[in-house]
């Protein structure tokens, strides 16, 4: 069941996630965006909303903010999942891209739940 199955947004349609989250470890804030996902901010009303995510989308699409990866054989790529947007992008070269996605647990979580 990929992403884009109608029963999956369904079932998903009413949560609400913070726009400003905090990093689990460091507790620096972060705007959490996702085009996907994100249809509007609750505390605006729906013009506000649109102008305001239109904005920080825009901002967020600037090359300052582009890292592109040059795949060579052999590497590993590592990222913090909380506060780094990223897209995939198909190969196109004819070679062959394995990708695993790992989950580090949260040490303050687990000791938080101790």
């Amino acid at each position: 069941m990929g992403i884009s199955h109608p029963e999956m947004w369904a079932r998903f349609s009413d949560i609400t996630r913070p726009l400003v989250r905090r990093h689990p470890v460091t507790l620096s804030r972060f705007i959490y965006l996702n085009e996907k996902w994100l249809e509007r901010i609750e505390e605006l009303d729906h013009g506000e909303s649109t102008a305001m995510l239109e904005s920080l989308y825009r901002r967020m699409s600037e090359s300052p903010f582009h890292y592109r990866h040059q795949w060579k054989a052999g590497q590993i790529l590592i990222w913090d999942n909380n506060i780094v947007a990223h897209k995939a992008f198909p190969v196109t070269d004819g070679s062959r891209k394995i990708t695993w996605r790992i989950i580090v647990e949260d040490y303050r979580r687990r000791e938080a739940q101790v």
